[in-house]
């Protein structure tokens, strides 16, 4: 159960703790990551943290949640055992991020912390990872490669 939680937390919030911060001097065409567009497949599958098989594969809509998931990890905090989005919906806005997109990110948490408190409740010893953490190492391997 332990493993299962993990792997659910990590794929309910797609896999934010694996990326970088996107960087918007590679993007174009405005600030909203729907119309985001790279100058190569590179870049869009390093940003979105995919091989670029992945990236092939992975629809429009796919690719805008990955990154708005991805963005929101540098806001999501772990206390008791609860993760916590700490930006407002119009804060997100400001970084790209439609409603529509804040609210599957914020649902997913919300999915996760249900899981979690479950899990707890049925007596299970739990390692939950800090989302930003892990997304901050993940960030300083990739920028001293």
């Amino acid at each position: 159960m332990k493993t299962a939680l993990y792997i659910l937390v990590f794929t309910t919030l797609t896999a934010t703790a694996c990326t970088e911060r996107f960087d918007r001097s590679t993007c174009t065409d405005g600030n909203n990551i729907r119309k985001r567009t790279y100058t190569s497949e590179t870049e869009e599958a390093k940003a979105l943290a995919v091989s670029i098989e992945e990236l092939r594969q992975m629809p429009k809509e796919t690719r805008a949640k990955r990154a708005a998931a991805i963005i929101l990890a540098d806001y999501v905090s772990l206390k008791d055992s609860t993760y916590h989005l700490n930006i407002s919906k119009e804060e997100a806005k400001k970084l790209g991020i439609d409603g529509d997109l804040y609210d599957n990110v914020a649902a997913n948490l919300e999915e996760s912390n249900k899981a979690i408190r479950k899990a707890l409740k049925e007596g299970y010893k739990l390692a939950l990872p800090d989302i930003k953490k892990e997304a901050d190492k993940y960030k300083f391997r990739q920028n001293n490669k």
